[in-house]
């Protein structure tokens, strides 16, 4: 958590793999991310760790159900597996009726539920998600954290957001506080109660 320019989303980036830190180490269990070559680091991010973005990074020409199956084509599943595997999660979701509606055509809440699949949709480990309730209303908000909170807790994932919002930043076990780019402090849920 911090304001804009803190740090947070150079944290993210490093702590999943998306940038290499200039000096020190950053490790997923007992994985040293540095020494992974980039390409094995490809396949791990899409093994083990899910993204979700602030501005959806959604692919326009696709339907809802492409592109929540796009991971899937990248490790070789059948489609017909990929299209079950997607629809399970884009229903468990509530996009059932908007499975061939292209990102243009859904509000901002279903195109963030369209990410949130995708997301999940190779049963990541870990969950990373950059601002992403900063674009939406605030009933929208509040159940796309709700919708993240569950799938992440039902399914023992860890979930790490990047947020300015104090609201968002109550549902978490863990806050870690930025400014300038350095943590400040870090506060465990028996604190924030």
């Amino acid at each position: 958590m911090g304001t804009s320019g803190s740090g947070k989303t150079t944290l993210l980036h490093l702590t999943s793999g998306l940038e290499r830190p200039t000096e020190g180490e950053v490790y997923i269990g007992n994985l040293a991310l540095s020494r992974i070559k980039e390409k094995q680091m490809a396949v791990f991010r899409r093994k083990y760790i899910g993204f979700i973005f602030q501005s959806f990074n959604l692919t326009t020409n696709l339907t809802a159900l492409e592109n929540v199956t796009m991971p899937l084509v990248f490790d070789g599943v059948p489609l017909k597996e990929r299209e079950k595997r997607a629809k399970k999660v884009l229903l468990d979701l509530g996009l059932g009726a908007r499975l061939n509606n292209k990102p243009t055509e859904l509000s901002g809440g279903q195109q963030q539920r369209v990410c949130i699949a995708r997301a999940l949709i190779n049963n990541p480990q870990i969950l990373f998600a950059d601002e992403p309730t900063g674009n939406l209303d605030t009933r929208t908000s509040a159940e796309i954290l709700k919708l993240l909170m569950t799938a992440t807790r039902e399914q023992q994932r860890t979930l790490i957001i990047v947020t300015h919002d104090r609201d968002v930043a109550a549902q978490a076990d863990r806050v870690v506080e930025m400014s300038d780019g350095r943590i400040e402090k870090i506060t465990v849920r028996e604190e924030l109660a």
